[in-house]
């Protein structure tokens, strides 16, 4: 026979983020109590970092409870809304629920701010019971609810454990086996053994019985989100006027914002630090690299964050120069813009500026929260959102704003004079141009720069190139260079030098190192899979030679992604950013959002025979024209790992094949079945002998 102690560990309840844990220990062939502790304290050590992990997410409120003298239910409580103090975990009076998740909507959740998700969420399952299967009456209570979750639902009556995700997969819940135990969580970072994602589309049952473990799925029979992009429905749409497309795309991508901004505005803000560090009173923060998606959320942001709150722009850049990566750049004109268009609004541009040894001394801790995704991109990107979601780094002075001048990457173009200048003025085009390029960090630009985003009119000045035209300049005194060719570097002199410099200590000073007191984040995840973002979207579009094929082609890449993002994204992220006790959310991918590009033909959402920075993202780019940020909506894709010059430090990570969802949900079987565990073991060492 099989002996079983069981464990549920984590959970969130009401409006609040947490991880929630099912543990099952097995122990075949022992059969004392003396063993079973034996066996133990084996798994002490390990079980302490999950622990650990667990109470990171929620750092609110911390709880064991046991039932029946074999199930301990833990929970770890990170309040987000609802009652004055944090509704303890687990909840409920006879059954048990573990909720890590958000109602949006779905629920009659506005008109219950005062109540908790955790609560709706448990007395419609309980009054679904009175009609209805367990399996049955709990999908019946979620699959109408709009917002990212995970669950483990203990039913005393048939002592059996319902758990799943919401069908898009944005909250982490993790499935682990080895020798000894068996662990649903979404964290795990000390585990070993077979590990993969609970598949989403079902949510599944389990038992134990005396000597087996019976482990049953059940898809969503209504999911509120289907297939996109199908090229059977999106291509067969009809198009719509680009205008009103764009119309009705903002229009669902604001009640988005506002869904998870609003409901925001009764969340406690995060709990002072314990060391000295100053810390923001902002309850809302967003990962801003300046780019198109996240200018979007922040100027829609604007509109539902109560006047007087301020909101975080949380920006990371690596390296020994931060200050010149493109994200860090970008980022600073979008918060100048910003300020501009909102100046009634505190934006608190936090510069988090990372060094290899900041890199070195987390790697080890970041690698096991990605687990078990573990190629170098994952762990580029987890290193990225980690580090930004810390929140801890240089708040930018509001006054530096007035100098912020367009970063090299936006292209600011002088216009050509059509008459050659005076010889007083032959240089004043160059000494403009510079201005424009330089920030408070930087005292030099190089004629690469120079000769790339603009078009300084030195043929009209009588000059054959650039580089001549530039040697006259500092032999007259106007600028100063240093080394050689397109590096050549060019700075400023006399009058306009120190007008410079007096800008740089104006805008410097009074910077502090502060925390983030965000406690919600709000991401652009799912905005380049839902829009035609990435570049590789047009290269499959172009290949395919026809307008007509490459569209199909085209939806299908489309898809593709989107049904991955779970397994390769999401878990991941939420994983990541919940380890510093906050919570991630993500308005492109709410399901509204969803089913207006589900009803939009294809090239309404993207047309990529247009340039980079205007056929991708049409509806996104259109938004964020209307809200203010219209430098950014011509900006081209950056991958976090590029635009924060992550990459270049070359962090390591084990390259792994992906998985299908089918194996995933095989793997998971394989939790409970110990002839096809050794099946896939024996397989998987054949595999790798090969």
């Amino acid at each position: 026979k099989l002996q079983f102690l069981y464990f549920i560990e984590g959970g969130v309840l009401g409006h609040k983020m947490c991880g929630i844990c099912l543990r099952l220990l097995c122990k075949e062939g022992y059969s004392t109590e003396l063993d079973i502790n034996v066996a133990l304290s084996e798994q002490h050590e390990a079980w302490e970092e999950v622990s650990k992990a667990v109470a990171r997410r929620g750092p609110d409120c911390f709880r064991e409870t046991t039932v029946s003298n074999k199930w301990i239910l833990t929970g770890a409580v990170l309040q987000m809304r609802g009652d004055d103090d944090p509704t303890p975990q687990p909840f409920g009076d006879c059954d048990l629920l573990l909720w890590n998740g958000e109602v949006f909507s779905g629920l009659d959740v506005m008109s219950h701010l005062t109540d908790n998700d955790t609560k709706l969420v448990y007395h419609h399952i309980q009054q679904n019971l009175k009609e209805k299967s367990l399996i049955d009456a709990v999908m019946d209570s979620l699959q109408t609810i709009q917002g990212p979750y995970a669950f483990i639902y203990y039913h005393k009556q048939t002592d059996s454990i319902i758990f799943g995700r919401d069908p898009l997969g944005r909250r982490s819940l993790l499935c682990a086996r080895n020798s000894n135990q068996f662990l649903i969580s979404s964290t795990a970072p000390s585990c070993e053994g077979i590990f993969t994602e609970v598949p989403v589309g079902r949510i599944f049952s389990l038992k134990a019985t005396d000597d087996q473990i019976l482990l049953k799925a059940k898809p969503w029979t209504n999911p509120l989100y289907s297939k996109p992009f199908q090229a059977t429905k999106c291509l067969q749409n009809t198009p719509l006027p680009q205008e009103d497309a764009n119309a009705i795309y903002k229009s669902a991508l604001q009640a988005a914002v506002q869904k998870r901004v609003v409901l925001s505005s009764h969340a406690k803000r995060k709990t002072a630090s314990p060391d000295t560090m100053k810390q923001t009173l902002s309850r809302i923060g967003i990962l801003y690299s300046g780019g198109v998606d996240c200018a979007v959320i922040a100027g829609m942001c604007e509109k539902d964050v109560p006047k007087g709150e301020s909101i975080d722009l949380l920006n990371v850049a690596f390296g020994e120069s931060p200050n010149t990566t493109p994200d860090r750049l970008a980022a600073r004109h979008g918060w100048a813009e910003l300020q501009k268009a909102y100046p009634d609004r505190e934006w608190n541009l936090i510069e988090i500026s990372i060094t290899s040894s900041d890199i070195i001394s987390n790697a080890s801790h970041i690698k096991k929260l990605i687990f078990p995704t573990e190629t170098i991109m994952d762990m580029n990107i987890g290193s990225a959102l980690w580090f930004a979601s810390r929140g801890i780094g240089t708040l930018v002075p509001k006054e530096a704003s007035k100098y912020t001048q367009p970063p090299p990457s936006l292209i600011r173009i002088l216009s050509d004079q059509s008459d050659p200048p005076s010889h007083d003025d032959s240089f004043s085009a160059l000494t403009s141009a510079i201005r424009k390029e330089l920030s408070w960090c930087r005292d030099s630009v190089t004629v690469s720069d120079l000769s790339h985003a603009h078009q300084i009119p030195y043929k009209a000045a009588g000059y054959k190139k650039i580089s001549d035209y530039i040697q006259a300049a500092s032999l007259s005194g106007k600028v100063k260079c240093t080394g050689r060719g397109t590096e050549l570097a060019v700075s400023l002199t006399g009058d306009d030098f120190e007008e410079h410099r007096a800008m740089q200590k104006i805008a410097t000073s009074g910077s502090d190192i502060v925390r983030s007191g965000a406690t919600v984040l709000l991401v652009g995840m799912g905005a380049d899979e839902t829009n035609g973002g990435y570049s590789r979207y047009r290269n499959v579009f172009i290949k395919a030679g026809s307008s007509e094929e490459g569209l199909k082609k085209l939806a299908s890449e489309l898809q593709s992604d989107f049904d991955r993002l779970w397994t390769r994204n999401l878990g991941r992220d939420d994983r990541i950013i919940s380890d510093h006790g906050k919570e991630a959310r993500f308005p492109f991918l709410d399901e509204s959002v969803l089913q207006v590009l589900q009803s939009l033909h294809l090239s309404n959402i993207c047309d990529l025979s247009k340039v980079m920075g205007a056929g991708d993202k049409l509806l996104i780019r259109s938004a964020a024209t209307l809200v203010g940020a219209k430098s950014a909506a011509t900006l081209q894709k950056r991958a976090i790992q590029f635009g924060t010059r992550l990459a270049n430090n070359k962090i390591n990570g084990e390259v792994t094949l992906e998985v299908d969802p089918d194996d995933l949900l095989s793997q998971l079987q394989e939790c409970f079945d110990p002839m096809k565990r050794e099946s896939r073991k024996r397989s998987h060492k054949s595999m790798s002998s090969n």
